[in-house]
Parts: structure tokens; C-alpha cells; sequence
């Protein structure tokens, strides 16, 4: 079900700029907010980017195809087909601990993706594991 959400503007601008400015291949991360059921609205607070993993590895990175796979003759030129990895355990677990934090009915309302186009749209089947485990 889709929801309206409403969120200030200028506090997220700042995170805007944040990653237009670092281009990060990739990010994910978390949406903080409340539910209103009486008014059938999100309000968003912030964005928590995931932090790396135990082992300093990044919650997403970007996967190129396989040579071998992708290869076809050099004439036709391919489209990107770069997709999307995201450690879904991981952005469970960063959801989880968040969310023991949290107070006065705020919660983790959602989470986030920063990447490409051609990203987004090769990595459907991922976003849709990730948005169902969390």
C-alpha cells in the first residue's frame, strides 16, 4: 500500500548533498519516522545510512556481469548491466539496533537506496528481497 509522506525539506537536503557530492556507487539505508494513521501519512525524520559490516565491508556495492557472460560481438554495443548487492542480514540487523533506540512511537519506517539508474533498474529482484526482509 502506498502511503503520502511528508518530510522537511531542508533536512534532507543536506543528505542530498551528501551523496551527490561523495558519489558513492552505492548506499543504503534507513527511513525514521511515524506512522499517522489518522491522517494515512508518513512523517520522515532523517536518513541513517547503513555503516559497513563487522568485517569493513559496505552494506551494497555495485556488481559488474561476467565477462565470459556478457561478452557478445564488439560491434553491438551493450547496455550497462550493472546491478545492485545488498547485505540484507546486515540492513536487518542495522534496522533492528536502530530500532531499539528509537522512542515516542518514531520507528524504522522504511529503508533507502542510492544508485545509478541502470543499477536500479537491473536490481528489482534484490531491492524487492531486501524491502520484504527488513
Amino acid at each position: 500500500m502506498v502511503k503520502g509522506v511528508v518530510g522537511e525539506e531542508t533536512r534532507f537536503q543536506s543528505v542530498e548533498d551528501r551523496l551527490t557530492k561523495s558519489s558513492p556507487p552505492a548506499e543504503v539505508g534507513l527511513l525514521i519516522g511515524k506512522f499517522s494513521s489518522a491522517l494515512d501519512r508518513v512523517f520522515l525524520f532523517d536518513l541513517i545510512p547503513t555503516p559497513p559490516n563487522d568485517s569493513g565491508e559496505p552494506a551494497s556495492s555495485i556488481i559488474q556481469p561476467d565477462k565470459k557472460t556478457a561478452s557478445k560481438s564488439k560491434s553491438q554495443t551493450q547496455p550497462d548491466s550493472s546491478s545492485l548487492f545488498i547485505d540484507k542480514d546486515w540492513v536487518s540487523e542495522h534496522a533492528r539496533q536502530v530500532s531499539r533506540m528509537l522512542v515516542g512511537g518514531i520507528k524504522v519506517v522504511g529503508v533507502y537506496a542510492w544508485v545509478n539508474d541502470n543499477a536500479f533498474k537491473n536490481s528489482t529482484l534484490m531491492l524487492c528481497q531486501v524491502f520484504n526482509f527488513s
